[in-house]
């Protein structure tokens, strides 16, 4: 089971607490636990994300790559880039991994423009690998729709809509 985004769950934390102890004891709410059954929970760091399923669980941490080199080469071995029907499967594909590259390259850029606190940006952001992987979807769609790549409408979508709001 995965529970994803718990630090956005801030009611439920208690709950979930509260069932991860009945777990950790052999029992579930519908009885035994399977012994193969592992839960699996995402979250941001957090003030209040309860003390006792941190204790309790293996922690791992994914941290952004320092550098446009290092970015660069965890976008290219992330999905959807990884699959290979993904890329050769666009009506354009030539133009689609130009415009990857460029994407990639801008995603690498604003992301590690946070480095620099109020220096890099205005306001603090917290752009993510959704942004671009929405990007990236769009990108194709767009190309497999159009042929040739619509310019402004890529501009407009990935700048305006998907990291600007």
């Amino acid at each position: 089971v995965v529970l994803q985004n718990c630090h956005l769950a801030k009611s439920f934390l208690p709950r979930l607490e509260v069932l991860c102890e009945k777990t950790l004891g052999g029992e579930g709410p519908s009885g035994p636990v399977h012994p193969e059954f592992r839960l699996w929970l995402t979250s941001y760091p957090s003030e209040h994300f309860p003390q006792a399923i941190l204790e309790n669980g293996l922690k791992i941490t994914n941290e952004a790559p320092k550098g446009l080199r290092a970015g660069l080469e965890r976008i290219y071995r992330s999905d959807p880039v990884t699959d290979d029907a993904f890329l050769e499967g666009c009506a354009a594909p030539d133009p689609f991994k130009n415009l990857l590259l460029g994407l990639a390259f801008f995603h690498c850029v604003v992301v590690g423009r946070r480095a620099y606190g109020p220096v890099g940006w205005n306001i603090p952001y917290t752009f993510n690998e959704n942004d671009l992987r929405i990007s990236v979807r769009q990108l194709r769609m767009f190309l497999d729709e159009y042929g040739t790549p619509p310019l402004a409408m890529l501009s407009y979508t990935a700048g305006e809509c998907n990291y600007g709001g």
